[in-house]
C-alpha cells in the first residue's frame, strides 16, 4: 500500500556509512627522529619506554612515539609530518602505529614491511574518522593526513549539470541502507513527457536484474498525468505496482527529489509531497547497485537533471 502526505517540517538527513577502522594494531620500532613536528608532549621521566609504547597503542589519535634518555614524545595526528632514517649507531628509536595482520616477511624493512604506504583509519569516537597515511623516501618517513567526509545534503554552490533526457546512471559504492538519503534536482519536461528514476541491480547472465523501486513521473505522456512506482523481480516479471499517484509537478518546473528509506518503506519527497512505498522484501533496495534516470531508452523519457547524489559519496579530505 502507499500513502500520500503533505509535510511542512524542515527534512532531516541522517548518513549510516562509516569506514572501517583498522584493526590488529602493532608498535613497530626502527631507528629513526622525528624530523618536523608540532605540539609535542613530552612524558614525565618516570614512564619506561615498553610503557610509552602500549600509552601511544591505546591512544587513538597517537601514530608515533619517539624515545628519550629520560622517558618519550608522544605524536598524535597532525603533530609529525616526517621522521628521518638513522642507523643503530645513533642510538634513536621511533615506533610507528601500524596495522599488520600478519607477521611481515623478515627480509623486508619495517615499517612499510615492502608496501608502498602504511594507513590507519582511526576515529574519535564521534563521526569523525581519520586517514593517518605513511609513506617513504631515502632517507624519511612521511605522514599525510585526511579527515572523512560524505555528502549530507544538496551543496549550495554546485555547478549545474544540465544533463538532457538521455540516460544517467550513479553507482552505488556501498548498499543504499536505512539512514542514506538520495537527492536530485533539475527541471520536469515539457507536456507530452515522463521520466523515471530507476534503483537498479544489473544480474550477471542476464537473469537478475532487479527494480527495488522504480518511479516514473508523467506529464501529459499518453494522456497521463500521474506518478507510478512500482518493484521488477528481472527485466520482465513486475511484482508491485502502485500507479496513478499524484504529480504534484507541472511542466517545465524546477524540482527537488530525496530518497531514504527504513528496513520495509521507502520515503520519497517530491518537493513538499511525501510518498510512502512498502518494499518487497524479495528484491532488498540495499541490494541496489545504481541509481539510474530514465533507464531503458522507452518512449517519452526526457528530463533535465542540475545535480544528482547520495550520502554514500563519500571520500578523504586532506588536513593542514
Amino acid at each position: 500500500m502507499i500513502s500520500l502526505i503533505f509535510y511542512f517540517l524542515i527534512f532531516q538527513l541522517s548518513v549510516s556509512y562509516v569506514p572501517e577502522l583498522s584493526e590488529n594494531l602493532k608498535m613497530v620500532e626502527v631507528y629513526g627522529t622525528p624530523k618536523e613536528s608540532s605540539g609535542i608532549f613530552r612524558m614525565p621521566t618516570q614512564e619506561n619506554w615498553l610503557d610509552c609504547l602500549y600509552k601511544c597503542l591505546a591512544t587513538w589519535n597517537c601514530v608515533l612515539v619517539s624515545q628519550l634518555p629520560d622517558g618519550c614524545e608522544y605524536f598524535n595526528t597532525q603533530e609529525i609530518k616526517s621522521v628521518t632514517r638513522l642507523t643503530s649507531s645513533h642510538g634513536r628509536v621511533v615506533a610507528f602505529k601500524i596495522s599488520l595482520t600478519d607477521c611481515p616477511p623478515v627480509p623486508q624493512t619495517p615499517p612499510l614491511f615492502g608496501n608502498v604506504s602504511s594507513t590507519l583509519i582511526i576515529t574519535d569516537g564521534s563521526d569523525n574518522y581519520y586517514k593517518s597515511e605513511i609513506t617513504e623516501t631515502s632517507d624519511t618517513w612521511n605522514f599525510n593526513y585526511s579527515i572523512h567526509k560524505c555528502l549530507t545534503d544538496i551543496p549550495e554552490n554546485y555547478t549545474p549539470m544540465v544533463h538532457h533526457g538521455e540516460p544517467y546512471s550513479m553507482r552505488l559504492t556501498s548498499p543504499f541502507a536505512p539512514g542514506e538519503t538520495f537527492f536530485m534536482t533539475g527541471k520536469t519536461p515539457a507536456y507530452g513527457n515522463r521520466f523515471s528514476i530507476s534503483f537498479y541491480r544489473e544480474g550477471t547472465g542476464g537473469g537478475n536484474n532487479a527494480y527495488a523501486l522504480r518511479y516514473r513521473i508523467s506529464n501529459g505522456f499518453e494522456d497521463q498525468t500521474n506518478t507510478e512506482i512500482s518493484t521488477w523481480f528481472n527485466q520482465t516479471t513486475e511484482i508491485k505496482r502502485d500507479g496513478n499517484l499524484r504529480n504534484p509537478y507541472a511542466p517545465l518546473q524546477d524540482f527537488e527529489i530525496r530518497v531514504n528509506s527504513t528496513d520495509t518503506v521507502a520515503n520519497i519527497y517530491l518537493n513538499s509531497t511525501l510518498l510512502q512505498y512498502t518494499l518487497d522484501p524479495r528484491v532488498p533496495l540495499t541490494d541496489m547497485t545504481q541509481i539510474v534516470i530514465n533507464f531503458g531508452g522507452y518512449a517519452g523519457l526526457n528530463v533535465t537533471l542540475y545535480y544528482i547524489g547520495w550520502t554514500g559519496d563519500c571520500w578523504y579530505e586532506p588536513l593542514v
